[in-house]
């Protein structure tokens, strides 16, 4: 539930600012029985892969099972990783943290990220 209560915060402390880099909340419901419960969350979709899987052209499950050495020597079929040149990557960087920056600053207040 607690997951929930923070999309619905994101979404109205956003507005359309973020509409395509963060999922909207529509609602939620939650419901107990005897030895747990469940827990359905309505939200929009928002296409597009992690960023180590499009990174490392990898999926997560793969991830977990590649030696560390083959992400730094080189890059993995279907990757993304030495093909991109500085000045673009510093782009890319820039865009990822002003997402995040909005992110956080709405969410500050009643959460944080240990990372």
């Amino acid at each position: 539930v607690f997951e929930a209560e923070l999309l619905r915060r994101l979404t109205a402390g956003l507005g359309n600012s973020s509409n395509n880099q963060v999922p909207q909340y529509f609602g939620h419901s939650a419901v107990r029985d005897g030895s747990g419960g469940a827990v359905h969350l309505a939200m929009s979709f928002i296409p597009g892969v992690v960023l180590d899987q499009w990174m490392y052209g990898i999926s997560d499950a793969q991830h977990k099972r590649v030696d560390v050495h083959e992400f730094i020597s080189g890059r993995l079929p279907g990757g993304m990783q030495r093909t991109i040149g500085f000045d673009a990557v510093c782009g890319i960087t820039r865009s990822l943290l002003e997402q995040l920056a909005k992110v956080m600053d709405v969410l500050e207040p009643i959460a944080f990220h240990r990372d």
